[in-house]
C-alpha cells in the first residue's frame, strides 16, 4: 500500500510539473520604427495573437518606439502592429 501511495504522489509531482510547462510565459520586446526614415512611432499598437486571430495580449509603444509584453507560450502566435495614418502589419 505504501508502494502505491508513493507512485501516487509521484505522478500528482509530474502532473504539476506538465501544467507549470504548459503554462510558460515569454517576453517579447522590440522598438516600432517608421521604414522609411526610422522616426520611433510613439503609442503604436502592439498585439500578440494566437493561431486562430483571438487576442493574447498587448500594449502600446513608448516614446521611443519601445514595447515590452509578456505573453504565453503560442505554437503559432502573430504580432499586429497598428498605428493611424500606417497600414496594420501583422507578423
Amino acid at each position: 500500500m505504501r508502494i502505491y501511495r508513493c507512485f501516487l504522489e509521484l505522478i500528482i509531482i509530474a502532473l504539476l510539473a506538465l501544467g507549470t510547462l504548459c503554462a510558460q510565459e515569454i517576453s517579447i520586446s522590440g522598438y516600432v520604427l517608421d521604414a522609411t526614415d526610422s522616426v520611433a512611432l510613439t503609442g503604436a499598437s502592439v498585439s500578440i495573437l494566437d493561431g486562430e486571430g483571438t487576442l493574447m495580449g498587448g500594449t502600446t509603444t513608448g516614446s521611443e518606439g519601445e514595447f515590452s509584453l509578456l505573453t504565453r507560450l503560442a505554437e503559432s502566435a502573430k504580432v499586429r502592429i497598428t498605428f493611424v495614418g500606417y497600414s496594420p502589419i501583422v507578423i
